[in-house]
């Protein structure tokens, strides 16, 4: 399955158990809440909840619930708009 990529619009919370593709900065931040996924380089598994300040790129392996998503932006629809977000 593909990563699905967005950028953080506003501070996100995520919660245990979800499955994301970080830097390896944001793993260094959140190293005591990750655990790596087996088989799957760069993916790593929140034990705990984690959160997100805005501007972060985040990738996740399935799609998250609507509340998460109320505070990203889906990776394409942020290349369509440009890099300064002016069409």
């Amino acid at each position: 399955m593909a990563i699905l990529r967005y950028t953080t619009t506003a501070i996100v919370h995520i919660g245990a158990g979800i499955v994301l593709a970080l830097d390896a900065s944001q793993v260094s931040a959140r190293s005591h809440a990750l655990a790596t996924v087996e088989g799957k380089k760069g993916l790593y598994r929140t034990t705990k909840p984690v959160q997100f300040k805005v501007g972060e790129k985040l990738g996740f392996e399935s799609k998250p619930d609507k509340v998460t998503l109320a505070g990203l932006e889906a990776e394409k629809a942020a290349k369509a708009a440009g890099e300064d977000g002016v069409q």
